[in-house]
């Protein structure tokens, strides 16, 4: 659900950029979102992100998208797990060009 929101979110941004001035001119500057432009949806969705979550792993409802300490991969911080959950959830919503 992060993950759409996210998407929805820059979408809203892309197409009336003066409702949020730290992100709304970046947010003007993307191109459509494929799978192609997905990083560069991500990388201004991400600054979203970690606007809101500064720490995700404080946040019970953040760490069950990764499940239990054992799904986390090796050396992997709960932080990490989350956001690489949430990043391949949001590029997975990209149409093929």
């Amino acid at each position: 659900m992060i993950a759409l929101e996210l998407l929805l979110r820059v979408w809203r941004l892309r197409h009336a950029p003066k409702i949020c001035r730290f992100f709304g001119d970046e947010a003007s500057k993307l191109p459509e979102f494929t799978k192609e432009t997905s990083g560069q949806w991500w990388k201004l969705a991400f600054g979203i992100f970690n606007t809101f979550y500064q720490t995700p792993e404080e946040y019970p409802e953040l760490r069950a998208l990764v499940g239990t300490p054992r799904r986390l991969k090796s050396g992997e911080s709960w932080r990490y797990g989350i956001v690489r959950v949430i990043r391949c959830r949001f590029r997975s919503f990209a149409c093929k060009s």
